[in-house]
Order: C-alpha cells, then structure tokens, then sequence
C-alpha cells in the first residue's frame, strides 16, 4: 500500500520520507588479564594432573578467563537455558545411549534377536540420558 502512495504523483506533495535509524554506540571492552602467580599455577598443575578434556582445550584457546572461571575455579557463572538441545549435548546423548546398548554385547557376535532386544530399550535409554544431559529441557515436545 505504501509503494502504491509513493507512484500516486497527486499524492507526492502530501508525502515526506523519513527514514529512522537507532543510535549505536559501540561498547569499550576491557582486556581482562590474570597474573599466573604460583597459586594459579599449582590449580593448572592440579587441573592437568587429571588430564585436560578435549573440550576444556578448546575452551583455553578460545577464551582463556571463562578456562579459568570455569575449568579452574569451577565458577559457571554463564547460565544459559537450551531451547532447543545443542549439537554437543545431542551427541551426548546419543554416545551414551549407545554405549549403554552395545556394552553388554561386547566380545561377542550380534544376531539378530540382540538388535531386537536393543531397539526396546532405545527410548528409556534416551530419555534417562536427556534428562541428564539436558535437565531442564522436555524432550516430549518439539519445537514449532
């Protein structure tokens, strides 16, 4: 309706353009640093005397203070909600679940009636691993 006003050439003269735009203002970040005092330095010794996860590699390259907030002090102060379940939670799930299927077939030969049995208890095997992966989320829905 509007770009038929703006053709109308009777209706122009009645017509003023605006165009509207918000005012940004760049926020200033303040490159955090932490001195590796000795204190600092045995919680890593300590931390890698258990052995660095994959995840917690990634986490140090990509941002070194949540390493140290999270890995290192334990501190999680980043408390996201999931509306829909992550690709890392997602393949928990399902590496869990797995392995809760396939564990006490090891060592042997997989027939037939083993996969049947298997397949009955996929779905209490995932709902049991959501809800731990995925505390609060409900799996009983999807999303629109």
């Amino acid at each position: 309706m509007l770009t038929q006003l703006l053709t109308d050439e009777n209706k122009l003269a009645d017509i003023t353009e605006i165009i509207a735009a918000p005012e940004i203002t760049p926020s200033i970040k303040v490159l955090q640093s932490i001195t590796k005092d000795e204190s600092l330095m045995e919680m890593i010794r300590a931390h890698a005397e258990k052995g660095f996860s994959p995840t917690s590699l990634s986490n140090y390259i990509r941002n070194p203070i949540d390493f140290y907030k999270r890995n290192l002090l334990g501190i999680d102060d980043i408390l996201e909600v999931e509306e829909t379940v992550a690709n890392n939670t997602f393949g928990t799930i399902v590496h869990d679940t797995l392995e809760d299927l396939y564990k006490p077939y090891l060592n042997t030969f997989l027939e037939v009636s083993m996969l049947r049995e298997m397949k009955k208890n996929v779905r209490p095997l995932v709902l049991g691993h959501f809800a731990k992966s995925f505390a609060d989320g409900d799996i009983s829905r999807e999303k629109t």
